[in-house]
């Protein structure tokens, strides 16, 4: 393969990155997320506060759901948090 060839292959591939990634880097990307699960692996609270926020959240999605399956019984949604100014 002669080197316009490679230079080629190399620019398509570039764009391809560029494309599925937004224009980052892909090693940006790499160490950004090792970084956060490494920090997430030794960090039990927070997993144990995710999984109970999880499950409280699932909870009222179902029960949203199941009140809606009932005639008559509508709900009137899942509003936002109290903190939340929006």
């Amino acid at each position: 393969m002669g080197l316009m060839h490679t230079r080629q292959i190399d620019r398509l591939l570039h764009a391809w990155f560029g494309g599925w990634t937004l224009g980052l880097s892909p090693a940006s990307l790499w160490l950004a997320y090792f970084d956060w699960a490494l920090h997430f692996a030794f960090s039990p609270g927070k997993q144990l506060e995710l999984m109970e926020k999880a499950l409280r959240e699932s909870y009222r999605l179902s029960r949203y759901a199941w009140e809606g399956a009932i005639p008559d019984g509508c709900p009137e949604g899942i509003g936002p948090l109290p903190q939340d100014q929006r």
